[in-house]
């Protein structure tokens, strides 16, 4: 990651030793004072340029929403980031498919005996049968036993084929399903017109019913739907009744949606796909001595879940880096039964005592990637669990990085348009920086005279140096005094002739903090730096 906290320093310096060059500056009011200049004839020495600069006013952030700056009262300076990361949905962990629940009803000992006496009398009759039972499994995902689903939506088709050449009425109640604390329950008439087999379809709306799929409910069985069909023949001793004759009785369940489930929700394994979120520091790149992570999962489903990633690193810049200290697996706090609509929370926090998190963070990191899994009832079915359509789960990230910390040998470089055509005629130019700082780093840099195809023609110095002095800080990485430096450049005849004829100049150097960039140290809002720059010239 390239930093920005002193790359925008280098457009200072980029100021300062363009002005270095220019014969025609424009005039302003300068402090004079503010120039310790020894000995100087006016006609032949000029302040160039005087300038505050504040560390706030030098570092800029992407402008993404997940990232803030905060400044304590005393200006100390902690950079924030925070995302969600992933999120899990109700369909995650439970989707109820369609399901087909059938029954046959034939010709039995009831209806031959009823329809032979009919025959023998020659008359019509009303035969009523004695009600016909059935429970039936639903096909559930990951061998969860389910005991009630509510629901806000879905629907009942029914298709009924009849083989009887009679009229037949058909009373259902289906006990499993009930609306206000009443079973469902349905009439329906096959009237026979002449041919057979008399289809019948239909679809009833189940919204605002219940389902009841208890094996406590149903004789023992899990995921069963009890009904009860009640026929009635209305018997035309015309027609025949054959052996063969049956009604078959398909019913199905479509469409389900619910307001909440309740039961065993069954193991499973839920992947965690592969993310990557961007993440940026805004420029800043330090090994910082306090950094802070934590990751937060937000959970409303009343399931046990246990989850471990598979990756959790950083992207920088020519590789990456594994964060270490995350637990393996979590396990998540979920509500329980009686405790609907709560949000449970676990919370991860990571910092340089229990992780690599200060390596982590100082390598420059442009992204975070992460890939896992989660695990529905690690310990089978232990007790009842639930999930209501509106449930939630999320892992979101939060770092905290407190800017206190060492900057080793970071590059800067900049470009920046000069003419220097005006210098001809001149013997030697000795240009002044005096420089007052409260940054608590040092800047070496070096400048190089380019002609317009960025051809080097020369340099300001042999080789890069250090131009300004850090601020001396305590043991705490807290300022104690500025510094302050006054450094004289010479040109001497032949370098102005070299570069009278560059049009650019690039500035290249470094910053780092005291004792080659090992010092930490801390970062404030108001630290200062004073620089006043001045030029005298031999014709």
């Amino acid at each position: 990651m390239n930093t920005k906290l002193l790359i925008q320093k280098s457009r200072l310096l980029a100021l300062a030793f363009g002005l270095l060059a220019l014969a025609s500056c424009h005039k302003k009011d300068y402090d004079m004072t503010k120039l310790t200049t020894p000995d100087w004839h006016p006609s032949l020495a000029a302040p160039l340029a005087y300038s505050t600069v504040v560390l706030d006013n030098l570092i800029s952030f992407p402008d993404t929403g997940d990232l803030q700056m905060q400044e304590d009262s005393n200006h100390f300076m902690t950079l924030y980031y925070s995302s969600e990361i992933y999120a899990a949905s109700v369909g995650d962990l439970l989707k109820l498919d369609d399901q087909q629940v059938s029954a046959t009803i034939g010709v039995n000992d009831t209806i031959v005996t009823a329809c032979a006496l009919a025959q023998l009398f020659n008359m019509d009759t009303v035969i009523s049968l004695p009600p016909y039972s059935t429970t039936t499994a639903m096909a559930m995902p990951n061998s969860a036993e389910i005991d009630s689903i509510a629901l806000t939506g879905g629907t009942l088709n029914w298709n009924i084929s009849s083989d009887f050449r009679q009229d037949i009425t058909i009373d259902i109640v289906i006990l499993s399903a009930t609306k206000n604390g009443v079973p469902f329950s349905q009439s329906i008439l096959l009237d026979y017109t002449g041919s057979s087999p008399v289809v019948y379809n239909q679809s009833v709306d189940l919204s605002g019913y219940e389902l009841d799929l208890s094996a406590a409910d149903n004789g023992g069985n899990p995921n069963t739907v009890s009904a009860s069909y009640t026929l009635t023949v209305n018997y035309d001793h015309n027609q025949t009744v054959l052996s063969t004759d049956s009604i078959d009785l398909n019913m199905s369940f479509s469409s389900l949606d619910f307001k909440n489930v309740y039961g065993y929700l069954g193991n499973q394994v839920v992947d965690i796909p592969e993310t990557a979120s961007e993440f940026s520091t805004g420029g800043i790149s330090m090994s910082l001595v306090d950094p802070k992570l934590t990751l937060t999962i937000n959970n409303s489903f009343g399931v046990p879940i246990n989850a471990a990633f598979s990756k959790l690193e950083g992207g920088y810049d020519g590789g990456t880096i594994s964060l270490t200290g995350v637990p393996s697996p979590i396990q998540f706090e979920y509500p329980r039964v009686g405790e609907e609509g709560q949000i449970k929370s676990t919370v991860i926090a990571l910092d340089g005592t229990n992780s690599n998190l200060s390596d982590f963070m100082a390598s420059g990191l442009t992204s975070i990637a992460f890939a896992g899994s989660a695990t529905t009832n690690p310990d089978g079915n232990t007790g009842s669990n639930f999930i209501t359509s509106d449930g939630m789960f999320s892992v979101d990230m939060a770092v905290e990085l407190p800017l206190y910390g060492s900057i080793a040998n970071i590059g800067i470089i900049d470009t920046m348009d000069m003419d220097l055509s005006s210098l001809s005629g001149f013997q030697q130019a000795d240009f002044i920086l005096n420089v007052t700082n409260e940054f608590p780093f040092d800047i070496s840099v070096q400048a190089y005279f380019v002609d317009d195809n960025f051809n080097v023609v020369d340099s300001l110095m042999k080789s890069s140096s250090k131009l300004i002095e850090s601020s001396s800080v305590d043991n705490n990485g807290e300022l104690l005094a500025a510094t302050t430096s006054q450094t004289t450049i010479t040109i001497n005849q032949a370098t102005l002739n070299n570069i009278k004829n560059a049009t650019k100049i690039i500035l290249m150097g470094s910053i780092a903090t005291a004792n080659n960039g090992t010092t930490p140290v801390k970062l404030y809002s108001n630290y200062k730096m004073d620089f006043a720059l001045g030029a005298k010239a031999k014709l």
